[in-house]
């Protein structure tokens, strides 16, 4: 006999763990039913509120961090950076000649990454910590957790990225929660769900790849869809979860 075919695996869509909904809603007498959907309402509610300004803050983080590195290559950094660039203003409003102000032209540039990267920062502290940041927390955030102009530059490239990832993840997120809720999935259920399909860890494996490289990897999967366990192994994500 010949060999029996793998079954092809199940698309992400088709586990998306539904919510019983009954025929009458508002005629039933199942109090347990009732009172799921009473619970599930809030939690939809709670989940694209969150979700959303998540997302939100997750857009704003990602522009301070594109304007950042815009801004790199002609800033000042590193350890002594800040002292560096005070100076150099202070003598540049004191009217002495930028041509004799060595590196006077690194100012500008360096007072644009340093507002960037703390706008950046604070995105980020508000999606940790939510609006009501205590001021420690702020501080942790801005100076501790997050790139700044003290450190070198393939530091805050580094950084920056590793916070770019984070971001978009947020951003998807958002996106496929609306396409959990239009598929009739239970609210209660989407956080365990999402994070088992679609891992954090999984999302930045891909992101090592540029988006053509993505495109290409899926297209061949598509072509040999036995390839899955061998695709995983090489590219650390399971393409099935993200097509």
């Amino acid at each position: 006999m010949p060999p029996t075919a793998a079954p092809a695996a199940q698309s992400i869509w088709a586990t998306v763990p539904k919510l019983h909904v009954p025929n009458t809603p508002g005629q039933t007498s199942d109090a347990y039913t009732m009172g799921n959907l009473e619970e599930a309402s809030k939690k939809k509610a709670q989940l694209v509120d969150e979700n959303g300004e998540a997302a939100s803050l997750a857009n704003q983080q990602l522009q301070y961090n594109r304007e950042a590195l815009q801004a790199l290559p002609n800033a000042e950094v590193g350890p002594m950076s800040e002292w560096l660039t005070t100076n150099r203003q202070r003598l540049i409003e004191l009217g002495v000649p930028s041509s004799v102000i060595p590196s006077s032209g690194t100012v500008t540039p360096t007072l644009a990454l340093n507002k960037y990267l703390l706008n950046a920062a604070l995105q980020g502290a508000r999606q940790i910590y939510g609006s009501r940041m205590t001021q420690n927390e702020v501080k942790l955030q801005t100076e501790e957790m997050s790139p700044s102009a003290h450190m070198t530059a393939d530091a805050i490239r580094s950084l920056v990225q590793q916070n770019d990832v984070l971001a978009q993840y947020s951003v998807q997120r958002n996106a496929y929660l609306q396409r959990y809720l239009n598929a009739g999935g239970d609210p209660q259920q989407f956080e365990a769900w999402y994070n088992s399909r679609r891992p954090i860890t999984e999302f930045a494996a891909m992101q090592s790849l540029t988006p053509q490289q993505r495109a290409t990897a899926l297209q061949r999967f598509s072509q040999h869809p036995d390839s899955r366990g061998e695709f995983q192994a090489k590219l650390g994500w399971d393409p099935v979860n993200w097509q």
